[in-house]
């Protein structure tokens, strides 16, 4: 499908809620957990998801989910034209760091959206408009699932010129998207740890200015409201129910997504997603197992 068709196929943005589209990518061939991906986003048929990929085999696609048929080539070249300045993009991986700017590079997709978003593949939705209420979208500009980083498995911005250009504010991002390294920009820059250990982030030697480092100087200039929390459940954590659209942790605490991270390689057992609203998907720290509702 090239841009006029999608162009004109673009699904409207819904009426009565802050309408929101997330713009995903991925190159080759989709893995065994994109199935698990795909009925998460079915289960959010008020969320539109464009996936950037050059592969077209995707079956049982739900209606909000469309595909943007590009090679890496291809959107090299596009990135390279829209920011300017010769891009590097030798391998798939390398993407995340254009994850920021992908409302930049992709303006007609997002057009008429009032928010947009940016994320993995790895992970299965829970019920997203529990959490992006109207009330939290009207009082914050960029939306992190962490409180520590913003996460490049799913990260919510406003779609304004400030905040779509807000990649530019970072004084590394031409070296960033010109080099062949991986600088993890979407995010930290690898310094994980140390914010985790609540060590602020201007304290913390660094390669590179992340994306969370400019967001975190602009919310000290009061020139952006960004939200940080604990939403989302990631890696091989185990006591995981997926029950009916929702993500279930520890049988007391609903989230917002559930990130594979290592899981996907440790998972043993692959199941089938559900088939009908009786099942329960459950995840335990290396496997995946179906449970019938008593």
């Amino acid at each position: 499908m090239d841009i006029k068709e999608y162009n004109n196929k673009k699904q409207q943005p819904f009426s009565k809620q802050r309408s929101l589209i997330i713009l995903l990518s991925f190159f080759g061939e989709f893995p065994w957990y994109f199935n698990f991906f795909l009925h998460s986003c079915k289960n959010n048929p008020t969320v539109s998801f464009y996936i950037i990929t050059d592969n077209n085999k995707i079956f049982n696609k739900p209606k909000n989910v469309s595909l943007v048929t590009k090679t890496i080539k291809q959107f090299q070249k596009l990135a390279t034209e829209k920011l300017g300045f010769p891009t590097a993009l030798i391998q798939a991986y390398k993407i995340c760091d254009f994850r920021p700017s992908l409302g930049f590079l992709f303006p007609e997709l997002i057009a008429g959206f009032d928010f947009w978003g940016y994320g993995d593949i790895d992970i299965i939705y829970g019920n997203l408009r529990k959490f992006l209420t109207d009330e939290l979208l009207d009082n914050y500009d960029i939306f992190s699932f962490r409180p520590e980083y913003l996460t490049g498995s799913f990260t919510i911005l406003r779609n304004t010129k400030k905040i779509n250009t807000l990649f530019m504010q970072s004084r590394d991002y031409k070296i960033v998207l010109s080099q062949n390294e991986y600088f993890n920009f979407d995010e930290c820059n690898f310094i994980f740890s140390p914010l985790q250990d609540e060590i602020s982030i201007d304290e913390i030697p660094c390669q590179i200015e992340s994306m969370t480092h400019v967001v975190r100087r602009k919310e000290k200039e009061h020139s952006l409201r960004p939200y940080f929390d604990w939403h989302l459940v990631e890696g091989s954590a185990g006591n995981v129910k997926w029950n009916n659209g929702k993500i279930i942790y520890m049988n007391q605490f609903e989230a917002i997504l559930y990130h594979f991270l290592k899981f996907k390689d440790r998972c043993k057992h692959k199941v089938l997603i559900p088939k009908n609203k009786n099942e329960v998907i459950c995840f335990s720290q290396n496997n995946i197992y179906k449970r019938k509702l008593s």
